[in-house]
C-alpha cells in the first residue's frame, strides 16, 4: 500500500479556546458508532473486497458528513472547515483510487497518481492551520513560535533518524521513488510547525480542534509506522494500518460537528504566558529526543546520520535557553509589577500609606543629613462621605483621582504625595521654609476639583525628633482645621500654639490659637 498523507502533530492539550463542553446525543451516538466500525474494520481480514468497501464506503460518508456540516458554519469559520474538507476530501479519494489499483490493477511502480495526490492534501491543511494560528493569537506571542520550533526540531530529528537517513544511506541513486519518499516526511515537519504553533498559541480548551488535533495525530502514527518499517524492508501490519487510517479519517466529521467548532477562530485577547504541565512535558520529551537519537545512531555504528543530527541538538539547546531567559524575563517583571502593585494605591496611583511611610523615613534622614528643613502634611476632603452619598461612589472616585492629578502637578519632584487611606492624603515637602510650606499647601488646597474643599494640617520635622512625631503633630492640625470650619490649612507651632489663615484674607497672613483641648 502506498503511503497515506501523514499529518504531523503532538499529542498536545489541544486548543483552550472558550467553548462550551455540551456533547449533544447526537454527536454521542455518531461517536459509538464509528469506534463500533473501527472494531468491525479490525476483525476483518485485510486486502479483501468486503474490507475494501467498508474502509472506504466510511471514508466517503465522513468526506459527505464533513462538506455539508462546513457549509452550514458561519461565514468567519467556515473558510478554516472548507480547507480541511479539502485536505480531507482528496485524502479520501486518493484512497479510492489506491484501493482500486490495489484490487484490479496491481501497479508495481512507485510514485503513482495516488502519491502526488497525497502530497496535494499538505497544502490546504498547512494554509489552513498557519491562518487559523494567526487569527487566534497575536504574532508577538514568541513563546509559542519557540515551543512548536522545539517540538519541531524533536519531529525532525526523528524523521531524519527513521526514514530520510536510512533511505539516502541505503540508496545507490537518488530516483523518484527516493525523492517522493523524502518529501512525505519533509511536508509532515512543515504541518508540525503549524500545527503546533496553532495549539500552543490557542488559549483555552477547544474540544473541535482537539478532535482535529487528534486526527492528525493519528495520521502521524500511521505514517511513521509504515515509513519506517519500509526504509527497514520490513512488512507492516495491514490490519493495524486500516484501523488507524480509518480512525483519522472518522475524527474530522466528529471534529466540525463538536462543541467548539462555529468559534474556533475566537481570538485571545492576549497571549497566553501560561507553561501547562502537559505543555512542560511535551517540551521535556521533544527536547531529550535528539541527543537520544543521536546516541542510538551512533550506537548503530551510522556515525555520518548521528553527525548530521548534532545540529538539531545545537539547535534545540539554543531554542530552549532562548525559552528560559524568556521565562526568567517575564518572571522578574512580573517580580517587578507585583511590588509596584503592593507599594501604589489602585485607584490613584499614588503611592500608598506603606510606601509613604518608608519614603518618610529616607527623606527626613536626608534632611538631616543635609539639614534642610522638612514638612509633613496631612491632608483631608470636607464631607467625603455626603459627596459619596449625594453624588454616588464612582463620582467620589473621579474626585480622588482628578484631585491626585491635579496636587501631583503643583508638586516639585523632590516631593512626595501619598493616598494615606480613604480620602486622606499625606504630602513630604523637603527643604521649604515654614512660609514657602504654607504657601504650596494654600495652592493644593486651592486647586480641589469639582467645586470641593480639603482641610490640611501640617508641621515641619524639628531637630533630633523621630519622623513619625511630626505625623502625628501634622494630624492635630488637621484636626484642628476641621474643628475651626474646614477648608483651612493649619500649622502645628506648639501644644497650644497654631498658625492658619484667615479666610477673607487674600495675602497669607497668621493667627495665633491658643486653649487647644487637653485631650489632644
Amino acid at each position: 500500500m502506498n503511503p497515506a498523507p501523514s499529518l504531523v502533530a503532538p499529542a498536545g492539550r489541544g486548543s483552550r479556546l472558550a467553548v462550551a463542553n455540551h456533547y449533544p446525543r447526537g454527536w454521542i451516538i455518531a461517536l459509538v458508532g464509528c469506534m463500533a466500525l473501527l472494531v468491525v474494520i479490525a476483525l476483518m481480514t485485510p486486502e479483501t473486497l468486503a474490507r475494501s468497501w467498508v474502509t472506504r464506503g466510511a471514508g466517503v460518508a465522513a468526506c459527505l458528513v464533513f462538506v455539508v456540516v462546513a457549509l452550514r458554519l458561519p461565514a468567519k469559520v467556515r473558510w478554516f472547515w472548507l480547507l480541511m474538507g479539502a485536505y480531507l476530501t482528496i485524502t479520501v479519494a486518493a484512497d479510492v483510487i489506491d484501493e482500486f489499483e490495489l484490487l484490479h490493477v496491481d501497479p508495481e511502480g512507485f510514485p503513482e497518481l495516488p502519491d502526488f495526490m497525497y502530497l496535494a492534501t499538505y497544502a490546504p491543511a498547512i494554509i489552513a492551520l498557519a491562518v487559523l494560528g494567526r487569527r487566534i493569537s497575536s504574532s508577538r506571542n514568541v513563546d509559542s513560535w519557540i515551543d512548536a520550533l522545539i517540538v519541531t526540531a524533536a519531529g525532525t530529528a526523528m524523521v531524519g533518524a527513521w526514514i530520510i537517513g536510512p533511505l539516502l544511506v541505503d540508496a545507490a541513486t537518488i530516483t523518484s521513488a527516493t525523492v517522493v519518499s523524502c518529501i512525505y516526511p519533509v511536508l509532515d515537519i512543515l504541518l508540525l510547525a503549524a500545527l503546533v504553533r496553532t495549539l500552543f498559541a490557542s488559549p483555552r480548551w477547544n474540544p473541535a480542534l482537539g478532535l482535529l488535533a487528534a486526527s492528525l495525530l493519528l495520521f502521524l502514527i500511521a505514517d511513521l509506522y509504515y515509513n519506517v518499517l519500509s526504509a527497514a524492508d520490513e512488512p507492516a501490519n495491514e490490519r493495524l494500518l486500516e484501523v488507524l487510517w480509518t480512525a483519522a479519517i472518522l475524527s474530522l466529521p466528529l471534529a466540525v460537528t463538536a462543541p467548539g467548532a462555529a468559534t474556533i477562530t475566537a481570538r485571545s485577547s492576549s497571549p497566553s504566558a501560561d507553561v501547562s504541565l502537559l505543555r512542560a512535558s511535551i517540551l521535556g520529551v521533544a527536547v531529550l529526543v535528539p541527543p537520544l537519537l543521536v546516541m542510538g545512531q551512533q550506537w548503530r555504528g551510522h556515525y555520518a546520520i548521528a553527525t548530521r543530527l548534532s545540529a538539531l541538538v545545537v539547535v534545540v539547546i539554543a531554542l530552549l535557553f532562548w525559552r528560559a531567559a524568556r521565562l526568567l524575563a517575564r518572571v522578574r517583571d512580573q517580580a517587578h509589577e507585583l511590588e509596584s502593585q503592593a507599594r501604589t494605591d489602585p485607584l490613584t496611583g499614588l503611592p500608598n500609606r506603606r510606601t509613604w511611610e518608608h519614603e518618610l523615613a529616607r527623606v527626613a534622614e536626608r534632611a538631616r543629613a543635609s539639614g534642610r528643613g522638612l514638612t509633613v502634611a496631612m491632608l483631608d476632603l470636607d464631607h467625603f462621605k455626603r459627596f459619596n452619598d449625594t453624588f454616588g461612589h464612582l463620582q467620589g472616585d473621579d474626585l480622588l483621582i482628578e484631585a491626585a492629578h491635579i496636587w501631583s502637578d503643583l508638586l516639585e519632584p523632590d516631593d512626595v504625595i501619598a493616598r494615606y487611606g480613604g480620602e486622606e492624603f499625606s504630602v513630604l515637602l523637603p527643604g521649604r521654609t515654614e512660609e514657602e510650606s504654607f504657601d504650596l499647601l494654600q495652592r493644593l488646597r486651592a486647586s480641589t476639583p469639582l467645586h470641593q474643599t480639603i482641610s490640611i494640617g501640617f508641621a515641619d520635622l524639628r531637630p533630633g525628633e523621630e519622623p513619625i512625631e511630626a505625623v502625628r503633630r501634622a494630624d492635630i492640625a488637621l484636626y484642628r482645621a476641621k474643628t475651626q470650619g474646614r477648608n483651612r490649612v493649619v500649622g502645628y507651632e506648639g501644644p497650644e500654639t497654631f498658625l492658619t489663615q484667615h479666610e477673607d484674607s487674600r495675602e497669607p497672613t497668621w493667627a495665633v490659637v491658643e486653649e487647644w483641648p487637653d485631650d489632644h
